[in-house]
């Protein structure tokens, strides 16, 4: 029914990344805005001088884009998750895996109203489930991919 090596191993990393998610997700609004800020400058330094509008532009970019990145990668993880339970068809797992990263799309913003400096944002949660989205569709092409490879 399971690849019982597989899952307890993608388990374990699925855990890891949700860890990593709630400790970003976490941090206060002075933190959380220190880091981006620092990863714009040290971008923009590879590029010689910059200047506080291009750090500010970049900033809001990696904000969003850390969004988008977190919740791809966790859309691929719980699709191929799902894809590990043999029981279910293709569209049960893929629904399934749909409906957990948007709980934790909206749960992700409902949990930074309880952080100084955070707030709800349901621009985010759509940004979150894009990028989940974009992971589940990666996952599923994948799997498709392989089992056209496999079945040669």
């Amino acid at each position: 029914m399971i690849k019982r090596k597989s899952f307890w191993i993608l388990s374990v990393f699925t855990v890891l990344w949700l860890g990593l998610m709630l400790f970003l997700s976490s941090q206060n609004g002075e933190d959380t805005s220190h880091l981006s800020e620092w990863i714009s400058k040290k971008l923009l330094s590879l590029f010689g001088k910059y200047d506080t509008a291009a750090v500010i532009s970049l900033n809001l970019f990696i904000r969003k884009l850390a969004h988008i990145f977190l919740f791809y990668v966790l859309g691929i993880m719980s699709m191929l998750w799902a894809i590990l339970i043999k029981r279910f068809s293709i569209t049960v797992k893929t629904a399934v895996s749909l409906a957990v990263c948007l709980f934790i799309s909206f749960f992700d913003e409902v949990h930074k109203v309880l952080i100084p400096g955070r707030h709800f944002s349901f621009s985010e949660s759509l940004l979150n489930f894009t990028g989940a989205v974009a992971g589940i569709i990666t996952a599923l092409c994948v799997y498709h991919l392989a089992r056209r490879i496999m079945s040669k």
